[in-house]
Formats: C-alpha cells, structure tokens, sequence
C-alpha cells in the first residue's frame, strides 16, 4: 500500500497521483509499506522493487537497466570512489527516477505528460515516456544546451522553449497541467522513489563496507532528496546503522542554499556553465538544506574556473562528463582538508558530456 506523507508536518495519507503538496505547503514524499527484500530476478535498480511504487514485475518500463559503474580512483593523490551514475540509456542518473515515475504512470493509464527541465530530466522523461507509448511535452529554457534539445526532441517528445530562465518553464508547464498530467520530477513524489535506488545500489556494491561522504551537484535537489529518503529507509529496515554525510555542491555564481546556510539573505544569482543546478529558487529548498544538513553533511561552493579546470581533468582522465558532474570534481580538489583519505568518499557523476558542448 501507499501513502504519501509529508516531510515537514507529518501528515499522512492514502497516495493519490494528483497529490504533491500538503496543506501546510510542504511536498508529500511517498512511503512504501512493503518489507524489504531483493528481487533477485531482475537487474539493476528494479532489484529492489519490494521498496518501490510498483505492484508487479510486468509494471516496469525499462531497458534492463544495470549497476552503474563505481571504482576507486585518485584526484590530486587522494583516494576517492567514483560511482558513473550518467551511464544510464539517456546519460544521466535522472534515468532512475523517469523508470519508475512513467512505470507508475503507464500501471495507472495516464497517455500523455508535461515536464519542465533545465535538460536532463527532460531527457529522460521524454526517453522511458517514449519507451511507455506516452505523449511528452518537455518546457525548458529557451538557452538550454542544443545537444539537450535535440535529444529530447529524437524521442518524439514535443519541445516547447520560454524565456525567462528555468523558474520561467516551471511556470509554463504547471499551467500547461490544467490539461495534461504533470510529471514534474521536481514535485512529483514518484520520481525521488527511482532516485532513492542510488542509496540501495551503493550499499550494495559496498558489501559491508558504508560510504562515509557522498558528494554530489545540488540544484532542484532530486539527487539530495532521493538519497536522503533512500538511506533513512535502509536505516528503518535494519540494513544500515548511520547516514553518511551528503556533501552538496552549488556553484559559487547560483548558491542560494549554500548562501542562506551561511547567513546570506539573498546571495547574488547570475548564471553558470553548471546549467543542471542553475536554480535560483528551489521549490523544495526547506527540504534540500534539512536533507544535507540531517545527514550531518554540508554545502561547497565552486568557482567557474574551478569548474572548468575540473572537467578538462576529469577529461584527461577519461571521464566525459557534463559541465555540472564536474562541480563534484572542484569541490573535491578545493576542499581536499576535509576529506580523508581512509575514508570512503564518493563522487557523484551525473550527465555525460555528449549533452552539452563546452570549449576546452
């Protein structure tokens, strides 16, 4: 059974599709009430479909998705785990939540979606929605990577670009939802149910062993968020003893989080090559700054030399990633003191490069 509840007040009940906030204006997660145990008859993330919003094997709408990549590495003589969570069929961990998102969506009967992106989600709600049989309306930005709308544009999805920055498409895509179901993987709860499998998937990898810091890009928070939930449901289930620390990187020129932790009302917003967090006003920044703080993590920020210095890196050393994986990267090599090296530390990379084109 499902329910929603929500995770500042606490209210719960019985999960509604067209439910995403509370009264008190606060977003509903999801909670699953089944026990926990792993399908050993499926691969990848739908391993672990007893904790997901799905009531049969023949609900999934996948590719046989597997385990991403996760290997230990070296940056500036450090030790540090590197988890490739961009090698997904769309390039980009936002795989895990489309997969389940339109899985539940397909099981209900809806036949046609909107979604607002800065790129990435788009992608991949308008890749499962393909795969689904589902109509897609992606809104983005009018200054979106042209690598990103044509990609979205190949899965047949409709792409309608606004002015005015991402705040601008999310207000055209919620008034397109007056007609049309709005898979919004910033509101809708369903879609931090895919992404909380990172969780799952990392502690499984480990085989025993437990992350001590998980860093990761933060701008609407779906990575954060979907972590969060993921490691306190293995905390319930028995199956962890503690959340590891979730280190979240905003870049220095769009930090609005990072700025209010620190005590800056209004922290300047002006734009940056991390265009997958270039968000100025997170619709869930209460939960975000609880999410990382909770866990006993923290904010960084990075420059946008920074930024560029470490993706021509991670590049020279064979990793081709997106300008906003690579803050992970920078604030890895700037903060370097606060990570120890018997520590195990993880980098989150999270969009692969062919998706934007950036000059070296």
């Amino acid at each position: 059974m499902l329910f929603l509840q929500c995770s500042f007040c606490g209210e719960k009940r019985l999960y509604n599709r067209s439910d995403y906030r509370c009264s008190c204006g606060n977003f509903y997660d999801i909670k699953v009430s089944n026990d926990f145990r792993i399908n050993e008859n499926l691969s990848g993330f739908w391993r672990f479909l007893s904790v997901l919003p799905l009531e049969e094997e023949s609900d999934i709408i996948g590719f046989g998705e597997q385990y991403t990549p996760l290997e230990l590495s070296k940056i500036n003589n450090q030790n540090v785990w590197i988890k490739h969570d961009y090698l997904f069929p769309s390039g980009s961990y936002k795989d895990r939540g489309a997969a389940v998102l339109i899985s539940r969506l397909k099981q209900e009967g809806i036949h046609e979606i909107v979604e607002d992106s800065s790129g990435n989600a788009g992608a991949s709600i308008a890749c499962y929605a393909a795969r689904a049989g589902i109509k897609c309306r992606i809104v983005v930005p009018e200054e979106t990577s042209g690598n990103k709308i044509r990609q979205i544009s190949a899965y047949g999805a409709n792409v309608i670009k606004v002015s005015g920055g991402r705040e601008r498409a999310a207000a055209e895509a919620i008034r397109l939802s007056s007609q049309i179901y709005y898979a919004s993987h910033v509101s809708n709860p369903l879609f931090y149910q895919g992404i909380k499998t990172l969780a799952y998937e990392l502690v499984d990898q480990f085989k025993g062993k437990f992350p001590d810091k998980i860093i990761i890009p933060v701008g609407n928070g779906t990575l954060t968020i979907g972590l969060f939930l993921g490691f306190s449901e293995m905390i319930k289930y028995q199956l962890i003893q503690k959340m590891p620390a979730i280190i979240g990187v905003q870049a220095e020129n769009c930090a609005p989080m990072a700025g209010e932790v620190a005590g800056v009302l209004k922290p300047d917003i002006m734009k940056t090559i991390a265009e997958g967090i270039a968000i100025s006003n997170p619709r869930r920044k209460n939960q975000i700054i609880n999410a990382i703080l909770g866990s006993g993590g923290c904010f960084l920020t990075v420059s946008e030399d920074e930024i560029i210095n470490a993706l021509h890196n991670a590049m020279l050393q064979g990793y081709f990633i997106e300008p906003t994986s690579a803050v992970v990267w920078a604030a890895f090599s700037r903060y370097i003191h606060l990570f120890d090296n018997n520590e195990i530390n993880i980098l989150i990379l999270t969009g692969h490069g062919l998706k934007t084109s950036v000059k070296q």
